[in-house]
């Protein structure tokens, strides 16, 4: 389709998906947007931003070293995402929506299961994992908080949250891209 795989899954899928349902979003009704604190090592330049290929990840100096593994796709997507909270929260204020954008946190899922890892280092892993990350139901807590909590309760629609409740640093970067976000609908 001509769109980088994380921007085309993670945010063009999801903004065309609530661009169908914006009618039929009754007053008081909610959108959660998913993002990431993985957000804050994205990108957004809309004038070299590239729709098929993503940001460039520099090469290595030393032609023989690997290329470093930066996820700037997954990460790119997930400011995408942040900052459409943004901009969908500020069309949708006379209209008595909350969004809401939210970190579910590092959730052992399959999210990595296209990428090619030794089995040595899976096997190193494993406990990292289990100390560390969350499961994908724990991660589903920080998803679910802002669709039951009271309006009262919620911080400001199109806030970014973690760990169910306002993340100032995020969210204040977030409102000084706010040209960014309305660019980048």
């Amino acid at each position: 389709d001509g769109i980088e795989a994380h921007v085309g899954v993670n945010h063009v899928g999801h903004f065309f998906l609530v661009d169908l349902l914006q009618s039929k979003l009754p007053r008081g009704g909610r959108v959660v947007v998913v993002s990431s604190s993985l957000m804050n090592g994205g990108v957004v330049d809309l004038k070299t931003f590239q729709l098929a290929t993503g940001r460039k990840v520099p090469e290595p100096v030393d032609p023989q070293k690997k290329k470093p593994f930066a996820p700037t796709g997954y990460m790119d997507s997930k400011l995408m995402n942040a900052l459409y909270a943004k901009e969908l929260a500020r069309r949708l204020a006379d209209r008595g929506v909350h969004v809401s954008c939210v970190c579910p946190g590092w959730c052992y899922t399959e999210l990595s299961r296209h990428l090619s890892v030794p089995w040595w280092k899976k096997v190193l892993f494993a406990p990292i994992a289990t100390v560390f990350m969350r499961t994908a139901e724990q991660g589903s807590h920080n998803i679910v908080h802002p669709v039951l909590e009271t309006e009262e309760a919620l911080p400001k629609s199109g806030s970014f949250q973690r760990e169910c409740k306002l993340a100032v640093a995020e969210d204040a970067k977030l409102d000084a891209m706010a040209g960014d976000a309305a660019q980048l609908w």
